[in-house]
């Protein structure tokens, strides 16, 4: 264990639920809220723009208490439910004191409890001022308010206020700090009338429009539109493709009303518009042909596979662009329903997400620091997905059996309570990110060696990657580093990732059951080829048992065939239960199987499979 201190908690958001403010410790619904601070959010987004949670919060205070209610409040509220469940009318019938919620007291004999919950509705000026937050913030805001659903279920609302509600979705679902919150949202709007009734009548309304100011505004509104379809049949591809279709099929008219009457329709909204226009024909044409049953269907866009980058070209360590959100990692959903349409599409997808998996704790880490960097508590605060290291110098190199290493030094004074035997903090292999310009250029190294007396002196030694040695020559030894140690154990996944690059696709085993799904599986080749098994090893002591494989003479000759179940020895004589032999069964008649069970069901007790020999 490290022995640092925990983080302090944060404050919750500015616009809690309603079930919040009722002093429920355990009702659902809260978050934190997302601390101000002093770089301008259009330079964050600029530069930051961004995947995964809000940069102003950790996973772990993702789950706010909502203990700060007054203590005083909460208890007089318990003793007056105490008091309303008696018969006297006088107590029923008194005024609330101060600080006691009123609506408890129209229904006095109803309990706290059964009282139904409050929605706070979303008004304009409260949408007008999400405009000015971060989209991190107002994804987060809208994700966990009850008063979205309510307001995208109405099925008429006036131009204006429209125009505004797909203006704020646009920008929360332009976040890429909280991806689970942006599903969210858009699960919301997907079952929404606002997308099945109000905005098909904007937009054919758009058509008849006379006022020449309100007709020069449409193009900027019907590209939050695009925006917003795009984004839902990418979330959602199947279950939102009939409503999508829909307004894709009504926006063409309108634009070319609006193009007839003068107004200059930017090319970048006829682009997109053609780019949804494609992928839901691609959708389409999947529904057709029976593919495209649920949402976890991978959507391939035909025109952004020609810029893609081949996963067996990929470097391993992270780039610059990856590490600064230049740009959108390329990622496919793993398919969890259905066939991958090549074992090619199957190494790819997986290449992908498990490299992501061990990049984005590093990129989420390194974005969270800079926001902090004028924090006055910055080295004693603890990351969720980085250990940090200050004033870290590159001392000397050194040779190893692995090539050239170096000694790096750091400060140990933040890290006084860290207990190094049991940390694991700077294990062998784990991955470390040097920079000395606030990571507008870094190095990256893996650890090579650890030894518990050097590192209580902060020292450690590094292997630095190709590209960073290349780097090495302009540092001086006076160059001061900030050194972060990604959570994720890249030394894992590292051998996995080079492996997924040089295997060949047709030495894919099982692609006939991973790749295609065939559930059925065939029995292996070599038994069919005449092969038997000798579980004379599996029988402890099988004089003692007083019963061999199944006679005497069979014990001189344990050759089984195991595809007949007549030659199998009992379950008493391998000394297995029910479940145990069935699984000894089908593992040793099947050219796959998976077997699975708690600690202590007695896998690796009878599955000795380099004792148990196939014969011919």
């Amino acid at each position: 264990m490290d022995g640092e201190l925990p983080p302090r908690a944060r404050n919750q958001a500015d616009n809690p639920p309603a079930s919040a403010l009722r002093g429920g410790a355990n009702q659902p619904g809260r978050h934190p809220r997302a601390n101000n601070h002093p770089v301008p959010h259009r330079q964050r987004e600029e530069r930051f723009g961004a995947v995964g949670r809000n940069p102003h919060q950790g996973r772990r205070n993702q789950e706010g208490h909502a203990n700060d209610e007054p203590r005083g409040q909460r208890h007089g509220q318990e003793n007056d439910t105490r008091q309303r469940s008696g018969n006297q009318e006088g107590r029923n019938r008194r005024p609330p004191r101060s600080g006691e919620n009123f609506q408890q007291w129209r229904n006095p004999h109803q309990k706290p409890a059964e009282q139904p919950q409050q929605v706070k509705k979303l008004g304009y000026k409260f949408l007008e001022s999400l405009l000015q937050k971060d989209p991190s913030e107002v994804v987060i805001t809208l994700a966990t308010s009850l008063g979205l659903k309510e307001l995208l279920s109405h099925s008429f609302m006036k131009s204006n206020f429209l125009e505004l509600i797909c203006q704020v979705l646009r920008k929360a679902c332009s976040s890429k700090m909280d991806r689970h919150s942006v599903l969210h949202v858009l699960g919301i709007l997907k079952n929404s009338k606002f997308l099945k009734v109000c905005l098909p009548a904007y937009v054919v309304g758009m058509i008849t429009e006379s006022i020449p100011h309100v007709r020069n505004q449409y193009p900027e509104h019907i590209s939050n539109i695009i925006s917003l379809l795009q984004d839902l049949v990418s979330v959602f591809p199947a279950s939102s493709v009939q409503e999508t279709s829909m307004l894709i099929s009504l926006l063409p008219a309108s634009l070319n009303a609006l193009r007839a009457s003068g107004v200059d329709i930017g090319e970048e909204t006829e682009k997109n518009l053609e780019k949804v226009q494609t992928i839901i024909e691609h959708l389409q044409e999947k529904r057709r042909e029976g593919t495209l049953r649920v949402d976890t269907y991978t959507l391939v866009q035909p025109e952004a596979e020609d810029h893609v980058e081949n996963y067996r070209t990929m470097p391993i360590y992270p780039t610059y662009n990856e590490v600064h959100l230049d740009e959108r990692p390329f990622l496919r959903p793993n398919i969890i329903s259905g066939k991958y349409d090549s074992t090619a599409i199957y190494l790819d997808t997986h290449f992908r997400l498990l490299r992501e998996d061990f990049v984005r704790p590093l990129r989420e880490g390194i974005l969270e620091l800079l926001q902090s960097f004028e924090d006055q508590g910055l080295r004693k605060r603890k990351f969720d997905d980085i250990r940090i290291y200050f004033d870290t110098r590159i001392i000397t190199p050194m040779c190893s059996s692995t090539g050239i290493v170096y000694k790096v030094q750091f400060d140990t004074k933040p890290l006084k309570f860290v207990r190094w035997q049991n940390s694991k903090r700077l294990l062998y292999g784990s991955l470390v990110c040097m920079s000395k310009d606030n990571f507008e250029t870094f190095l990256f190294a893996t650890v090579s060696n650890r030894e518990q007396e050097d590192l209580c002196r902060g020292i450690v030694q590094l292997c630095f990657n190709e590209q960073s040695q290349q780097l090495l020559t302009d540092v001086q030894p006076s160059d001061s580093f900030l050194m972060v140690e990604t959570t994720a154990y890249f030394e894992a996944y590292r051998h996995v990732l080079e492996g997924l690059q040089e295997v060949q696709e047709e030495d894919v085993p099982f692609q006939r059951n991973i790749v295609e799904c065939d559930s059925y599986v065939k029995e292996p080749r070599y038994l069919l080829m005449g092969g038997r098994y000798d579980f004379t090893p599996l029988i402890k002591n099988p004089s003692a048992t007083g019963e061999s494989l199944r006679s005497t003479e069979a014990l001189k000759h344990p050759r089984v065939n195991v595809l007949d179940p007549s030659q199998w020895p009992s379950k008493e004589t391998l000394k297995l239960d029910d479940s145990q032999m069935e699984a000894l069964q089908f593992a040793l008649t099947r050219e796959l199987a998976i077997i699975q069970g708690p600690p202590g069901t007695g896998k690796r007790k009878f599955f000795r499979a380099h004792d148990i020999c196939p014969m011919r």
